[in-house]
């Protein structure tokens, strides 16, 4: 008798371990939240300022998310995000010149490369199980899709061609991509208009 009573004391403690363990992942689950919800929250609010200060330009606002050497970047970024403005379209390689900034929609966000001549593009994206910044065809950049080219308005450049693509191969096979602050559009306006270090 004594043995079975052992045991239902061990099921009871088990049972409160648990429900003591759900109600702490419910408190952690609670405590992320409420502090997502402040720093989205702070964001907005930032974003919201920062836009009102920034003028219009060719009809597109650009919301100002200034951080760090890449907060022009960033800016540029969040703005193709909200796919507020489009590129000509180009119907091949012939159309292009060394140093262009192209790019290919693909639905929820865009990628982007740069070109680099002779059919040839530079662009931060997976190779063989990594995502690095390499050469691929023109064909191979585009998949099949449509492929822009944006404006010196739209993507400012402060070098020349040659500089440009210096540039580009100065951080060829580069392999540290970063969704926000590092990816293949902030590549593209670092390689022809540089950072806030440059």
């Amino acid at each position: 008798m004594e043995f079975f009573d052992i045991l239902d004391d061990i099921g009871e403690m088990i049972d409160m371990t648990i429900e003591t363990m759900e109600d702490i992942a419910n408190d952690v689950d609670a405590l992320f939240q409420e502090i997502g919800d402040d720093i989205r929250e702070e964001m907005e609010k930032e974003t919201k300022k920062k836009t009102e200060e920034t003028p219009v330009v060719h009809g597109l606002v650009r919301p100002a998310f200034v951080m760090g050497d890449m907060g022009e970047n960033v800016m540029e970024t969040a703005a193709n995000v909200a796919k507020q403005y489009h590129g000509q379209a180009v119907e091949g390689w012939s159309q292009l010149h060394k140093a262009d900034h192209i790019y290919i929609d693909r639905g929820l966000y865009s990628h982007h490369g740069l070109y680099l001549g002779n059919g040839q593009v530079m662009h931060y994206a997976e190779e063989h199980g990594r995502i690095c910044i390499h050469k691929v065809s023109f064909c191979e950049f585009a998949e099949g899709n449509v492929v822009r080219k944006l404006d010196q308005v739209q993507s400012p450049v402060r070098y020349s061609p040659d500089e440009v693509i210096a540039r580009a191969y100065g951080r060829y096979q580069e392999e540290e991509y970063d969704l926000l602050f590092n990816n293949c559009e902030n590549f593209v306006r670092w390689c022809r208009f540089g950072g806030n270090d440059d």
